[in-house]
């Protein structure tokens, strides 16, 4: 216990009831013979009267300046009848005086370690406590739900990435809690995937490098048919001039089943030459998962810029997004112009992002439900779609800066690649 001055209680019975007085006695063993600490007469004598047989309950409080932190102590009871009869000592009952709170005095981690950049979010970590005197620990971080445990480890997986702040407190046997420990750990951005295919290379260079990080391997761009690198709107682009000129990569970019971004910088040489014109696109087996396209028909025939994303393998139930051209205006031939094609896992949305002004990222969104979810594992594709297992809606112009996130841009995080 953590009291000086605890209160004793000892029940009491006598056949014939009345008046009982109970005394108290404290030792430092369970013995006779042991050292006094607190005799019966410096004790409170208290006075129980009961009925008939009835128990009754006899309590005294230990004086101040008797006990010690630190010491384990012995006592028992005894009690006098009306007729002045005394029972014997009853049964010996011990306790220990523990007024000493404990001390953390150090947190470790070696995922996370002391104001240092640990490792990234959603790395599971384990956190060790040093502490003198504790039974229990109790922990959070950052002021959130707390967790008690008699382990001196907490395990915790970090959800959010920079500072963050792990309080330890400790308790012991006796209810002694300690002061806080603060514990703070910097928890590493998950590093950014995407790729991006500058086309800065120059003729006869049939490869587009990808400048991108993050991803567990870079996918460069092969250029297919007549395509070739010409001046564009950031250094070089690649100019495509409908079928067959494409670049492809080896093997997927994306995983469609997860949130993506995808946009390029564009000027089209010939608007009029087919309905649809791809630039941006990811394969499956017979069909694109999306296409990031130009088509003749949106807008009541005249054109505009759309996301497109199919419900399955085989291209059945596609969703479109396409901007109405009110703000950026219609798409037109030899003008760049920035698209974005955006895909929310989380929210089922889907979005198209026409950024006509890259001074001001002057611009339009289109937002609609997203088709049903499904895995394309083909090549990711610059300058067509893919249908019916064959290429198709061929782009005509130039594309510039491809990129390719795994996550969702936020709307401003788009306006800042259009504003370049």
């Amino acid at each position: 216990m953590r009291n000086v001055t605890p209160t004793l209680r000892v029940q009491v019975q006598d056949p014939y009831g009345g008046q009982l007085l109970t005394v108290f006695e404290i030792r430092t063993a369970a013995d006779l013979a042991a050292p006094i600490v607190v005799d019966s007469t410096t004790m409170p004598r208290p006075v129980v009267t009961t009925v008939g047989n009835a128990t009754g309950v006899a309590t005294a409080q230990v004086p101040a300046g008797k006990l010690s932190s630190g010491g384990t102590y012995y006592w028992h009871a005894s009690s006098r009848d009306e007729a002045g009869l005394w029972s014997s000592w009853g049964l010996w009952y011990s306790f220990t005086v523990d007024t000493t709170p404990p001390t953390v005095s150090n947190v470790t981690s070696n995922q996370y370690k002391w104001k240092q950049w640990g490792a990234t979010v959603g790395t599971p970590g384990t956190f060790s406590f040093t502490a003198s005197g504790a039974d229990e620990y109790t922990w959070d971080v950052d002021g959130g739900a707390a967790t008690t445990t008699t382990a001196a480890s907490a395990n915790y997986t970090p959800t959010t990435d920079m500072v963050h702040t792990m309080h330890v407190k400790a308790k012991d046997k006796a209810g002694n809690t300690s002061g806080t420990y603060d514990y703070q750990f910097w928890v590493s951005p998950v590093p950014e995937a995407y790729s991006l295919w500058k086309f800065d290379e120059a003729d006869p260079v049939k490869t587009a490098a990808d400048s991108g990080s993050g991803f567990s391997a870079k996918k460069p761009g092969s250029l297919g048919g007549g395509a070739r690198f010409v001046s564009g709107y950031l250094g070089n682009a690649v100019h495509l001039s409908g079928s067959p000129d494409v670049v492809t990569t080896s093997g997927p970019v994306l995983d469609t089943t997860k949130s993506f971004t995808v946009m390029a910088w564009v000027r089209p040489t010939d608007l009029a030459a087919q309905q649809k014109q791809t630039i941006l696109a990811q394969d499956g087996p017979t069909a694109s998962r999306f296409e990031l396209q130009y088509n003749k028909n949106a807008n009541g025939g005249l054109g505009g810029w759309c996301f497109t994303m199919t419900g399955d393998s085989s291209g059945g139930g596609a969703v479109s997004a396409c901007a109405d051209g009110q703000s950026a205006g219609l798409p037109t031939t030899g003008t760049w112009v920035h698209v974005a094609g955006r895909y929310d896992q989380a929210t089922g949305k889907m979005r198209v992002y026409v950024m006509g002004d890259p001074r001001s990222c002057g611009g339009e969104v289109a937002e609609v439900n997203a088709a049903a979810s499904w895995s394309a594992t083909g090549s990711f594709a610059i300058g067509r779609g893919w249908s019916a297992g064959a290429g198709t809606s061929y782009w005509r112009g130039d594309i510039d800066d491809a990129r390719a996130y795994q996550r969702v841009l936020t709307d401003f995080e788009i306006c800042q690649q259009a504003a370049q």
